[in-house]
């Protein structure tokens, strides 16, 4: 969730026969039209995340897994301009 209360999700699993750019995308919720849209990318396809919100940092993206295997990076969202 943004600062602003604004909930996020990135990334994820999209199934077999998926695209990996579809893993990339992170979407924001709109309360106006009760509906997801898409806000920017990930620099890396990526699921299995954690995420956490850090006063100084805001929302920050971890670990994971991306098409290689095990991620060890670490995202800071607003840097992401998403």
């Amino acid at each position: 969730m943004s600062e602003g209360g604004i909930p996020y999700v990135c990334g994820g699993y999209g199934g077999v026969g998926s695209s990996l750019d579809e893993l990339s995308v992170c979407h924001e919720f709109s309360y106006d039209f009760d509906e997801w849209h898409p806000s920017g990318d990930l620099p890396t396809a990526m699921d299995q995340m954690s995420f956490d919100f850090h006063p100084s940092y805001g929302l920050l993206l971890t670990g994971g897994e991306d098409s290689l295997g095990i991620c060890a990076n670490v995202f800071q969202v607003s840097e992401l301009n998403v």
